[in-house]
């Protein structure tokens, strides 16, 4: 998979950090704010969007995206705060870099907000090892495709990493290599279904594939 890849981009959330457990407690935060009954985090999990503005507005919430966005953020703080924090996958530090070992430029574009996306990088100490990080994107496509301009690289040989079918339908779009991965929100069958380029189970399992031999 690795010889033609000149640019590699990751989605952050289920990707290399796991923070399924405070993005549900600050859903359910939200539901109880807009009289929306609670579920458990299975069935949230089972159901889960790409973003705070499509979730709830699937949900009926007929409310601006900026507000809306806003709210998710407070609430999100709110359970960072009291110490429900995201943490990064066990592998994520040996595979990013081990690709910034091949000399490939890496980012990430996601839909997290920005702050908190940086913040837990730092945290992580995986900061330096990205040249880009892009958070608040409900679409992903358009920086995807900006960043391989922005990079001198055709999106042919770059690759998008992500855990949802979002993501998938995202690199597709944007003309990259599309990569799943099932360590975050949603099922390899579901992954599988939306055709990726290639599907992986772990960072680890996908750094293997980068190796020369294969």
């Amino acid at each position: 998979m690795g010889g033609k890849l000149q640019l590699f981009h990751f989605d952050w959330s289920g990707t290399i950090s796991d923070d399924r457990r405070p993005v549900y407690e600050a859903n359910l935060r939200m539901r109880a704010g807009y009289g929306i009954p609670a579920v458990s985090f299975e069935d949230w999990l089972a159901t889960a969007a790409g973003n705070a503005f499509d979730a709830f507005r699937a949900l009926g919430v007929d409310a601006p995206e900026d507000a809306l966005n806003a709210n998710y953020l407070a609430r999100l703080s709110e359970v960072v705060s009291e110490g429900i924090r995201p943490e990064a996958y066990g592998d994520a530090s040996d595979a990013i870099a081990a690709i910034s070992a091949i000399g490939r430029p890496i980012g990430v574009v996601s839909s997290h907000p920005q702050g908190h996306l940086l913040a837990e990088a730092e945290r992580y100490g995986l900061r330096p090892r990205f040249q880009v990080v892009s958070g608040d994107h409900r679409d992903k496509a358009p920086e995807l495709a900006r960043l391989c301009d922005d990079f001198g690289v055709e999106p042919r040989n770059a690759c998008y990493v992500g855990d949802m079918t979002f993501d998938i339908r995202a690199a597709k779009r944007a003309g990259l290599v599309s990569v799943g991965i099932t360590t975050g929100y949603q099922s390899r069958p579901t992954l599988a279904a939306e055709r990726p380029d290639a599907l992986f189970d772990s960072l680890t399992e996908l750094t293997s594939a980068l190796s020369p031999s294969r």
